[in-house]
C-alpha cells in the first residue's frame, strides 16, 4: 500500500489515488542525488511502490471505478501509519533498530518503521515525549519518559520539529477547548 511520505528531495507522495496521478512517479524517478548508492536505493524503492500499486489494482479488476477506489482506499487506511508524514532517517545510536528507518509523524504519535514495513518498530504518543529537537545539524533527538533517547540523522530536522510542534499545539488547543465550560 501507499502512504504519505516526505521524500528526501521534498516531494510528497500522498496515500490517495490522486497522489499517484500522472507525473508523480516520473517526478520521483527523476529526482537527482549526488550519492550513487542513494540513487540505487531510490530506484529500488520506486520499483517496489510501482509493484505494490499494480498488485493492488489487479485485485480490483472487474469492479466499478467507485467500488474499486473505495476498496483500494480501505487497504490504504488499514495501515497503522496512514496519515503520517514519513521522513527517511538513519539510526546510528546503537544496534537496537535497523540503520535505515522511516520516522513517522502523525497527530497521535511519533513512530519508527523499518523502511517498507507496515508495522512500527516502536511508537511514542506525544504525552510520553519530554523533549525533541536538533542538538547538532542533521541530527534529530527525541527524549521520552523512562529516559528513552532516540537520535536519528536526517537533513529534515526543521520540518520534523515544525510538524511535531504543530501537532502538539493542536492537542493542547483541543484539550483546552474541551475543558472550557460550554457557553450559553
Amino acid at each position: 500500500p501507499l502512504f504519505r511520505s516526505e521524500l528526501d528531495k521534498g516531494y510528497t507522495l500522498k496515500g490517495t489515488l490522486r497522489g499517484l496521478g500522472k507525473g508523480t512517479l516520473r517526478k520521483l524517478k527523476n529526482m537527482e542525488s549526488d550519492d550513487p548508492t542513494q540513487k540505487l536505493a531510490d530506484e529500488a524503492e520506486l520499483q517496489a511502490i510501482k509493484v505494490s500499486v499494480t498488485d493492488q489494482w489487479k485485485k480490483l479488476k472487474g469492479m466499478s471505478r467507485e467500488v474499486a477506489q473505495e476498496q483500494y482506499m480501505d487497504v490504504i487506511r488499514s495501515w497503522k501509519g496512514y496519515g503520517s508524514t514519513l521522513f527517511h532517517v538513519e539510526y546510528k545510536q546503537d544496534n537496537r533498530y535497523p540503520k535505515e528507518l522511516w520516522l513517522a509523524i502523525n497527530k497521535q504519535c511519533v513512530a519508527l518503521y523499518k523502511r517498507g514495513d507496515l508495522e512500527p518498530i516502536v511508537s511514542y504518543p506525544y504525552e510520553q515525549i519530554l523533549s525533541f529537537g536538533a542538538p547538532v545539524a542533521n541530527t534529530y533527538k527525541l527524549i521520552m519518559e523512562g529516559n528513552v533517547v532516540v537520535s536519528v540523522e536526517t537533513p529534515k530536522v526543521l520540518e520534523i520539529a515544525k510538524l511535531m510542534k504543530a501537532y502538539i499545539n493542536a492537542i493542547v488547543k483541543e484539550r483546552r477547548n474541551s475543558e472550557l465550560p460550554a457557553r450559553r
